[in-house]
């Protein structure tokens, strides 16, 4: 019954989104493939629209940079987030865990708990947090010179942007991610590593050891990062039609 419900839902977005999305003046859009997603469903042409990255501001919670060879995983803990595909690219390798003195830590909740607990505890040098408080969570982004998001495809859901991405920007950290995020051509520009989400766990792992043994530098994320957060910038974009800041 799912694949008729998704038509059936499809055709019901496709015949009512015009008429919602018209009532608009302007809608901005936090990535090119969202725009082009809508687009696609009929957006009216008489709409305004643009693109204006969710990129944010440095964090407030931001000290002296005081990073830790670690890779921060921070996200639900669920299949299309990759968690098997993460732990087979931390066990190949060898390198960051061992020459570098990397440690892998994974931060979320979610269907994969015990999964996740049973995979660290094998592998042994795997640090395991579930759904701590977000003084926690601000405390190992300030820390992590990593955070690693391997989206995948998923049927009826697609990584827009990741939160953990423009949290670990926020603090200054590297960036690895697939290309499933929309925001993959930023992260891309600024220097962030972008991998193809079918990619073997050896090929991912290349680009792991080259990140952990030259990051981007922390205060190079930061100036990297607008002085003010796109969602505000798109917010007043809406109100007024001027785009300051992004």
């Amino acid at each position: 019954m799912l694949p008729y419900a998704g038509a059936i839902a499809s055709r019901i977005a496709r015949l009512l989104f015009p008429i919602i999305a018209g009532q608009y003046s302007r809608i901005a859009f936090a990535t090119r493939e969202a725009q082009e997603n809508y687009e696609l469903l009929g957006l009216p042409s008489r709409v305004e629209r643009t693109t204006i990255w969710p990129i944010p501001t440095r964090c407030d919670c931001l000290g002296a940079l005081e990073k830790q060879p670690e890779v921060l995983f921070l996200s639900t803990l669920e299949p299309h987030k990759g968690i098997d595909l993460m732990f087979e690219l931390w066990r190949s390798s060898e390198q960051v865990r061992g020459a570098y003195g990397y440690k892998l830590r994974v931060v979320g909740k979610g269907g994969l708990e015990e999964r996740v607990v049973n995979l660290a505890a094998e592998i042994g040098d795997v640090i395991v947090e579930i759904d701590p408080p977000r003084a926690r969570v601000h405390e190992l982004l300030r820390r992590a010179k990593i955070v690693l998001l391997l989206s995948q495809p998923h049927r009826y859901w697609k990584e827009q942007v990741g939160l953990s991405l423009t949290e670990g920007l926020a603090h200054g950290c590297t960036i690895i991610a697939t290309g499933e995020t929309g925001l993959a051509p930023w992260l891309a520009d600024h220097g962030h590593a972008i991998v193809d989400a079918s990619s073997p766990p050896s090929k991912l792992a290349e680009t792991l050891r080259a990140r952990c043994e030259t990051p981007v530098d922390p205060h190079a994320v930061l100036s990297s990062l607008s002085g003010i957060d796109g969602r505000l910038v798109a917010d007043r974009w809406m109100a007024n039609g001027i785009i300051v800041g992004n």
